[in-house]
Order: C-alpha cells, then structure tokens, then sequence
C-alpha cells in the first residue's frame, strides 16, 4: 500500500512538474549523453517553430546554426564528461540558435546537469535576447560614431563632472580622457567672452534646454580656439536631468577659410578697379613720355637738362611697370622671373636710389666682392630696393646728421640658423640690407609689420 501511495505522489509530482515547465516563459531543452533531444517545453516550440514531435529524440544540431555546430558540440561534449560538471553555467553572448524556417537569433542560456537514474541530464534554459543583441550592437556602433567623430564630444554628470572624452576632444584641446576625466568643463574657459556668457548657458541646459553658440575656448598649451557648441541635457523616464552632452566643432579651419574667401573677394574687386584705370594710367604716362622726348628734342645740347628728361622717362617706364606688375599681383597672374648679378643690378638702379635720397642724407653703398647671382624678376625687386630706400629716407627725417646705407654681401646659413626660418634650407645666400639711424619702429607697431618672403628661398 506504501509503495503504491508513494507511486500515485510521485506520478503526480510529474504532472506538477511537466505542467511548471510548460508555463515558464522560457525556452527549456534537455539532452542526453549522445546530445539528443529528451524534453522540449512549450516555450521551445514557440521560440524554435518546432513540436515537440518533431524534435523529441533528434539531435541538437537541428537547433545550432551550421557555422557554430562542431564548436558547441565539443562544448557540450566537454560539458557533460566533466569529473565535476557545474550544476549552473550562464552564458551571455556567442550563443545563437536556429529555427525552423531558417532563422538565427542570440540567446541568454542558463545550464545545468542532473543525475537520473545513472544518467546525466543536460537542461539549458534559454531566452531569446534578440532585442538587446540589436541594442547592443547599435550602442556599440553609436560608441565608434562618437569615437571617431571629428567633433568634440564631451559627457558630463549634472553637477558638470567630466565623465567621458572622445579623441576629437583630445586632439583639439590638447587634454587626454585621463586627464580631462573627474575635471569640469570649465578647464577650457577663457577671459574672451563675459561670464554672463556662461551664466546664461548653464541657466538655459539646467532648465532642460538646449544650448547652442560660439565660445572661444582655451587648448592645454594656453592658445585659444573658436568653437562652435551644443549643449543638450539627457533626461531620464521621469524628466530629471542625468548628465549633459557637448559637441564642439573647431572653427579654427573654418574661419581661416572664410577670411581667404572674403580676401579673394577683395582682390577681385581690386583686380576690377585696377583694370579699370590702368588703361587711363597708361595713357597718361604715354602722354608724359612723348612730353619728355619732345623736350629732349629741344634740349639743343644742354646736358644737364637732357639728364633729367631722361630720368624722366625712365621714372615714366617705371610707372608703366609698376602698373603691369599690380595687375599681375590681383590677377595671380605668373610673375617672370630672370637670373641677373645682384651687384650688377645694383649699381644700374643707383641712379634711381640717388634721386630718391635728399641731398642733405649721407648715403653709403657697399657691395661685396662675391659674383651673386640670383633669380628674381627686376621690376619687382627694384620696386623692393626702393620701398626700403624710401621707408629709410622717412626713418631718418627728423635726425639730425641723417645716415642710409645700403649693404650686399654672401652669408652662410647653417642647419641650426635655417630651422629658426620656415622655407630657409642650408646653404649660401645673398643677404641685402638697408640700414639708417632713425628712430625705428615704434614698439607697439612692431608686432603688426607683416613680412613677405616673396624673395626667400633664392640661394645662389
């Protein structure tokens, strides 16, 4: 009688049992010691599309994807012959099963061993996780975005502590993610716009509203940069403010760009106006030219006044060159150039430097025994002597005892010395300067002199 009421408990165990599996609301599939199929829930046959007929006593294979079967077979196998199986194994990720019509999806396995009977029972529990595996992967790839975006990305806490970097920030602020992390973004202020600038940004994200403007921020190496910046509060289910996130995009480039578009507009504008008069410019120097070589005509000998027409007339060819050279300049036009003497040269325009000096200037010209030849085009760098033969005569204008000299000689510029210069290489090269003892640059002046190295480079 006991044993048949201990038969009657135990059968009915089973119903309870085998009902409680098929109402989880996961997937539950045991196997045997030769990997075949022995249970199959409800839920199995809902998540694989298969009965549990068609799949009661076949192998397990009919549930793994092809690529992955010989790998998880020997899992398995590894699983089960263990000397010690684990009663619970859980594995997230790599694991994917097959169904039915072909169809592969991630699942969340929960596995565990049971003896019965002598027999070793293998029941994974499974869920499908297709939804998060889809979500992980786009977090994953929204992570890469953010990573490799050119802008710089910064997340912060709602207190303005720094909780993540991305390179772009790092390349264009010069702060590595160890260093700008725990920091606040204010490590980038600058004295360039007013605190109320920063005081109405923190009102306007702090209220749960997007920011966006143009700051100019300062890099680790103390120079400034202008960014263009948005600044968004991330809310969370309930409305409240979790962190913020700042995209900034350098404008450095940007800016440069724009101020080369607008001063190629200016020249075209110049180039059109220049166009414009040169025509009538030249005509009048025509004008002055034929003047002078009639005069020349009637000069009736006087050497003296045959000079100064001819001055005249080289001054007039001059003004029709210096006009062919700044339609040259706005039309970015190629400028030819010839290899002459610089010495040479020098002593041919020195007529020229002379009428442009005052009588009372004591005027002393040195030229060095090296033969310097150099390439350049002579209306120009006669027009460069003269610029700095006149800006001389004017330094010099309330000495004194005015002074100008002009001084040509070969240098040596070393390793060392053409490093200090960008475009300079190693090498000899004619150095001309012109020297006078006014009062010079004035010191607030000093910093706004522009420099063009239209001459450098020329070695001999």
């Amino acid at each position: 009688m006991k044993n048949e009421r201990y038969n009657g408990h135990s059968t009915h165990v089973d119903a309870i049992s085998s009902e409680i599996l098929n109402t989880v609301p996961d997937a539950v599939v045991s196997i045997g010691a030769d990997q075949r199929i022995v249970l199959f829930n409800n839920a199995a046959e809902s998540l694989f599309g298969y009965s549990r007929d068609e799949v009661i006593g076949q192998s397990l294979d009919i549930l793994i994807p092809s690529a992955i079967r010989h790998q998880h077979k020997k899992h398995v196998h590894d699983f089960h012959t263990a000397q010690e199986p684990p009663r619970y194994k859980h594995s997230r990720g790599g694991i994917f099963g097959l169904a039915k019509d072909g169809r592969t999806f991630p699942v969340e396995a929960s596995i565990s061993t049971i003896d019965v009977d002598g027999r070793v029972i293998i029941t994974a529990v499974l869920r499908d996780i297709s939804e998060r595996y889809q979500t992980e992967i786009m977090l994953r790839k929204l992570s890469a975005a953010v990573e490799q975006s050119s802008e710089a990305v910064m997340i912060t806490r709602p207190d303005g502590t720094i909780e993540y970097v991305n390179r772009a920030f790092s390349t264009i602020t010069g702060y590595s993610f160890e260093e700008a992390l725990g920091c606040k973004p204010s490590l980038l202020k600058s004295l360039a716009q007013p605190s109320e600038v920063y005081s109405e940004l923190w009102q306007t994200i702090t209220a749960g509203e997007v920011w966006e403007g143009v700051l100019t921020d300062q890099r680790k190496d103390g120079s400034f940069y202008p960014a263009r910046t948005s600044i968004s509060p991330v809310l969370d289910d309930d409305g409240v403010i979790t962190h913020f996130v700042s995209f900034q995009q350098d404008m450095t480039e940007k800016n440069a760009m724009e101020k080369r578009f607008l001063q190629a507009q200016k020249m075209e504008a110049l180039g059109t106006f220049v166009g414009g008069i040169s025509h009538d410019f030249n005509n009048l120097l025509s004008g002055m030219l034929g003047q002078a070589y009639l005069c020349r005509k009637m000069a009736d000998g006087d050497r003296k006044l045959l000079e100064r027409l001819e001055l005249i007339e080289s001054l007039g060819r001059q003004g029709s060159e210096m006009i062919k050279q700044l339609l040259t300049f706005v039309r970015k036009e190629d400028v030819e150039t010839e290899t002459v003497s610089l010495s040479s040269f020098i002593k041919e325009i020195n007529k020229f430097i002379r009428t442009a000096i005052l009588e009372d200037i004591e005027f002393n010209c040195t030229l060095g025994e090296d033969e310097m030849m150099v390439k350049v085009n002579p209306n120009q760098f006669y027009q460069v002597i003269m610029n700095l033969i006149t800006n001389a005569v004017h330094a010099v204008s309330a000495v004194e005892q005015p002074e100008i000299s002009l001084d040509l000689r070969l240098v040596t510029v070393d390793a060392i010395q053409s490093g200090r210069y960008e475009g300079v290489k190693a090498g000899q090269y004619a150095q001309l300067s012109v020297s006078d003892n006014g009062y010079g640059v004035d010191e607030n002046l000093a910093p706004k002199i522009l420099v063009h190295r239209g001459l450098a480079g020329n070695r001999v």
